[in-house]
């Protein structure tokens, strides 16, 4: 067999031989497998947690669960097809979710997140909060890592709670919309404006109770300061018959 260089944008796909495992490896091969693999378990279930705990206490915490161990019994025999026949009422809030659960040496998974048992989400709730960034940063971690039913409204529970958080909050805050009082007779608001078309100056006034605006152009208004008629130096609006 001859090995020839090949440049890297001349490859071809790589096909499902090249990288098949191989079916029996030897003892050599698989030297330090079951310690990398506990190693990567422990670091994957310590992050996704968000919380200093080990494995053993998240599963010992699952065991002890009655509602999670109810779900482990579901996820084996199988939910049924309609809601309605799900007799375990407090899996309910689990139904949207149950294609994307499974067990991991038991620990209940949804996809990659570790549904938290009971006892253990006030911990949880506390640690994702830690850092007292916020209701959006929080619930980003929260939704890359940990589940249960009911946590969004938990995590906005405990910001809200947070009274550094109250004190420190940003001081560029969204405004609230402010709104006009709405007038009760015809002249008590005016609304006016000016504008441009095709070279000549305009200006656009309305009543705000009812609402059409009337136009008038002129040659004498050459700023805002003034806002006349044009054909009178009272400054009024005598055009409009007011």
């Amino acid at each position: 067999m001859t090995a020839v260089w090949r440049e890297g944008k001349k490859h071809t796909v790589v096909d499902a031989f090249s990288c098949h495992p191989a079916s029996a490896p030897t003892d050599k091969e698989l030297e330090g497998d079951e310690e990398l693999e506990q190693t990567v378990q422990e670091f994957s279930v310590g992050e996704v947690l968000v919380i200093n705990k080990n494995v053993e206490q998240v599963v010992e915490a699952t065991a002890k669960d009655e509602v999670l161990q109810l779900l482990v019994e579901k996820i084996t025999d199988g939910f049924p097809k309609e809601k309605t026949d799900l007799k375990e009422e407090r899996l309910t809030p689990f139904w949207n979710d149950r294609l994307k659960l499974t067990i991991a040496d038991g620990i209940v998974m949804c996809n990659d997140r570790v549904v938290v048992p009971r006892e253990m989400q006030q911990g949880v709730l506390q640690e994702l909060h830690a850092a007292h960034q916020g209701q959006e940063r929080a619930m980003q971690r929260a939704r890359q890592t940990v589940y249960w039913p009911g946590m969004t409204n938990n995590v906005r529970n405990v910001v809200k709670a947070c009274k550094e958080c109250q004190v420190y909050q940003p001081s560029q805050q969204r405004e609230s919309l402010l709104q006009d009082l709405q007038p009760t007779r015809p002249g008590e608001a005016i609304a006016a404006d000016f504008f441009s078309c095709e070279g000549r100056e305009y200006l656009s006034v309305m009543t705000r109770y009812s609402l059409p605006s009337q136009l008038k152009k002129s040659t004498a208004i050459a700023s805002p300061s003034r806002v006349g008629c044009g054909s009178c130096s009272s400054g009024s609006l005598c055009w409009l018959g007011w």
